[in-house]
Order: structure tokens, then C-alpha cells, then sequence
């Protein structure tokens, strides 16, 4: 095969790249590679000793009113090594991952999990006003020494929380006081997409997949002074799993608008 130095495509056609599965990935990769994954269903690139995906489409997320933005499959979000994630809203909420959590090329880009100690904390403080939070996860126990695996804040007047529950039953936490398990229950080792959005007035949905699930009226709280985590909260109550892209927005998002986020990206975790 010949190899091309310096080489100007002067056309209007295309050229096509090698395609093939993560399990077709060259065995010995080597800096620069490019290749389209068509299990992932992006074009990836060989950087820093792994692939990371350079092609995943944003342009379908809901922007407006997000203030806090994780993609770890984004260079941009995540270059690849350290310890600090990126926040691509342009809000500055960038988070630090503790111990036992760590990168994965799977799924367009991820973050692992270990239980205890692991997460991502941030400075972000979840105000007492409408919002929306917006989760993918995986997990791959149903049960944690606590008897909970939770995502967000936990502070008495300003909870935003949500996860599961020893044995999966959906858990969650918003405003001054209102929350529990609902009748929704996840299994282990599946993806899925967690939202929980609030008006101003209190009103409160919860969605599993872009579909609704649960709604309730609650007080709307306090703005918080404990930071927001991903993968915990508060330093407890660790998810043992994964969790993907991570969005959250100082509004109420509208059904629609749910559905559009999962819409987007539902295709980089299995649906």
C-alpha cells in the first residue's frame, strides 16, 4: 500500500476512512489513527494511548439555559488524562474525578465507577429556582452499603437527586423535603437515561428513556451550599457502574425537549 505525505483532495467528492467494530480495532494502534466505529456510531481517533471519540453530534441537545455540560467522549470536555472534567456549557463548572473512577472509550465516551470514592465533584450550586437535571447511567449492582446509588445534591431545604435504591426502585430528592422511591424499577447492566425536571411553582417530573414516569408538587427550595456531584452525592451513596452524558439546565425542560435530548444521543448507549 502506498503511503500519501502532505496529499491536498482537491474535489468535491469524499474519501472513505476504515469502518469497522470496537472489537475490529487494530490491534496495535499508534498516534493519529482515525477510523469510524459502527458499533459506537462515530468517527474516533488514537490519542494519548486510546481512542477517543472526535465526531459526536451536539447540535440537537438542548442548549438553552444549560449550565452545566459533560461529554466525556468530547476532547474538549475530557482531553484524555488527569483528573479534571471540562464543562462545555461555557458556565466554568468544571469537576475533579476521585479515586476509583476513571475513562472508557465505550459508548463514545465514558466515565467508570467503583463504588466508594468514586465520582466527579464540582463547585456548582443547584439554585432554589426551575431546573432540570439529566443523567446517562449504568449500573452494574443494584445494591451499595448504603442501600442507595444517587446522582446530584443532598442538603436539607436543596435536594436535586436521583438514582436508585437497594434492589433498583428509582430514588429521588427535590426541593425542600419532597421525594422517595417510586414504582419504576431499573435493572443492572442497561443504560439509562434518568431526568428529573421542576417548575417554578413545584411541579415535578420525573422521566426514564425521554418518557415521563412520575409527577408530583413540591416546594422549590433553597438555592444549595453543598456542591453537585456526579456519581454520589455529598462524598456517599456511590454508583457502581457508568455514567455517560450529563446535562443540567436552570429552567424547566418541556417533555418535548426531554425527548429531544435522548432523541440526540440514544444511539451511542444501545437504543
Amino acid at each position: 500500500m502506498a503511503t500519501l505525505k502532505n496529499t491536498t483532495i482537491n474535489d468535491t467528492g469524499f474519501f472513505t476512512v476504515p469502518t469497522g467494530t470496537t472489537a475490529q480495532r487494530p490491534a496495535s494502534p499508534v498516534e493519529g489513527m482515525i477510523r469510524y466505529n459502527t458499533t459506537n456510531k462515530n468517527y474516533e481517533g488514537y490519542q494519548d494511548g486510546a481512542w477517543v471519540n472526535i465526531t459526536v453530534s451536539t447540535a440537537s441537545i438542548v442548549s438553552t439555559n444549560r449550565v452545566l455540560y459533560y461529554d466525556f467522549g468530547n476532547i474538549v470536555c475530557y482531553p484524555g488524562s488527569g483528573t479534571t472534567i471540562y464543562d462545555l456549557s461555557g458556565n466554568g463548572n468544571n469537576g475533579t474525578m476521585g479515586s476509583g473512577t476513571s475513562y472508557s472509550a465505550n459508548n463514545s465516551g465514558i466515565v467508570t465507577l467503583s463504588g466508594s470514592g468514586s465520582g466527579i465533584t464540582t463547585s456548582y450550586k443547584i439554585p432554589g429556582s426551575a431546573r432540570s437535571h439529566s443523567y446517562w447511567v449504568y449500573f452494574t449492582t443494584l445494591s451499595h452499603a448504603s442501600g442507595y446509588q444517587l446522582s446530584g445534591t443532598q442538603e436539607s431545604g436543596a435536594y436535586t437527586y436521583i438514582g436508585i435504591q437497594n434492589g433498583g426502585a428509582m430514588y429521588y430528592y427535590m426541593g425542600s423535603s419532597t421525594g422517595g422511591s417510586i414504582a419504576t424499577s431499573l435493572v443492572s447492566n442497561t443504560w439509562y437515561n434518568l431526568c428529573q425536571t421542576m417548575s417554578s411553582s413545584g411541579a415535578v417530573t420525573l422521566y426514564v428513556n425521554g418518557t415521563s414516569v412520575y409527577t408530583t408538587s413540591a416546594s422549590v427550595g433553597n438555592t444549595a451550599t453543598a456542591n453537585f456531584y456526579v456519581g454520589n452525592i455529598n462524598g456517599n451513596h456511590n454508583i457502581t457502574g457508568n455514567m455517560g452524558m450529563i446535562l443540567l439546565y436552570t429552567a424547566e425542560l418541556t417533555a418535548a425537549q426531554v425527548l429531544q435530548n435522548y432523541n440526540a444521543v440514544k444511539s451511542r448507549y444501545g437504543y
